[in-house]
């Protein structure tokens, strides 16, 4: 492979699940993918995990529901694009006729899941069966993936060519990136679940208004107040995150903007100054993608994002302050997204907990 194979093993010791050492293993090949590789090195599993690397970080775990689990979650990416080409979903969202086109796609998914949950209801089928119904399959799957049954229990291998996978792809990103499109020109799809997780766990404090005190103090940037209704089209950001997601990113700003940081993300309200990124614009464009692709931002679509972001940040390369230009912000995160070669964090599926974490690379 193109990593340095000295350095990987050394950084892969310094995780303690499985999880995190496949999305370590993974980011890096993303990560030094524009180097060449070693074509006569013997390769194993769908990731091309280098076969002693495999022995030593990952054999000992290949029966674990934690390493299946995550490979089904993998795989079901492979194949994700394998049936958007199946389906000219590409070509299909520059027709004219793009929004009913992708209705029409959606529809076919949730009348598989109203059925599968039908079914459900009326006692037809049992997903914790050892043995699955052949004539039900799908929606045995589709419920399965919608319960986590697949996080305790051991799938039975890690091929990518279960139906299980496909059910996945289909069920959970094809479905999710067609909404997405959806919402990038409608704004009609809203992310109902995220928001209501948001205001399970949002707890706003009672001293709320020391933020206008904080205020009084910084007025230079302009936040206002903490807004509990946010419009639609202002970014809202997951609330378990963002103390951790300020943390990150304090050694990329000036210590009076990283002041605002935490409560720009709380409120997105537009500042007055633009918080000034004290590196390259597309580390940060990253940031804001990774965020938004695994929902951890929500309320709005990319190109309004993109605004944000251009409204509220500039960056510095080689000492001059940039603005962040539309075209620029658009072809990372919107048009054709290139993995960033040097990501200020990666984020991981805690299978622990089932919550998302950013781990810095």
């Amino acid at each position: 492979m193109a990593y340095p194979k000295e350095d990987l093993i050394k950084d892969l010791q310094k995780f303690s699940t499985v999880a995190e050492r496949l999305d370590f293993f993974k980011n890096s090949k993303e990560k030094h993918s524009h180097l060449p590789v070693d074509t006569t090195e013997e390769v194993i599993t769908s990731l091309q995990i280098p076969i002693d690397i495999y022995k030593l970080f990952f054999e000992q775990e290949e029966n674990t529901a934690e390493f299946r689990f995550w490979f089904l979650q993998y795989n079901a990416k492979l194949i994700f694009e394998k049936v958007k080409r199946e389906r000219s979903i590409d070509e299909k969202l520059l027709s004219p006729l793009r929004d009913p086109i992708i209705k029409g796609e959606l529809k076919k998914i949730q009348n598989l899941e109203g059925t599968a949950e039908q079914l459900l209801l009326d006692g037809v089928i049992d997903i914790y069966a050892k043995e699955v119904h052949l004539q039900y399959q799908q929606e045995i799957e589709y419920l399965r993936i919608k319960a986590n049954y697949y996080k305790s229990n051991v799938l039975p291998s890690i091929d990518w060519n279960q139906e299980v996978v496909r059910v996945y792809a289909i069920h959970i990103y094809l479905k999710e990136f067609l909404e997405t499109e959806l919402q990038q020109f409608t704004g009609d799809i809203l992310d109902v679940i995220a928001l209501e997780e948001l205001e399970k766990e949002k707890a706003i404090p009672d001293n709320i208004t020391d933020h206008t005190n904080l205020l009084g103090l910084h007025d230079d940037h302009g936040l206002a107040p903490y807004k509990e209704n946010r419009e639609q089209g202002l970014p809202i950001f997951k609330q378990s995150i963002i103390l951790s997601l300020s943390s990150i990113l304090q050694p990329y700003f000036s210590e009076q903007d990283f002041s605002f940081i935490e409560l720009l993300f709380e409120t997105a309200q537009n500042v007055q100054k633009k918080l000034v990124f004290l590196s390259e614009g597309n580390k940060l464009a990253d940031v804001f993608w990774q965020l938004y692709e695994n929902k951890l931002v929500f309320n709005c679509n990319k190109t309004q994002l993109e605004k944000w972001i251009a409204t509220n940040f500039q960056y510095s390369e080689r000492g001059k302050v940039k603005g962040f230009v539309p075209k620029y912000l658009n072809k990372i995160i919107s048009t054709d997204h290139q993995t960033c070669k040097n990501p200020i964090f990666y984020i991981h599926n805690d299978f622990s907990s089932g919550e998302k974490l950013l781990k810095t690379t």
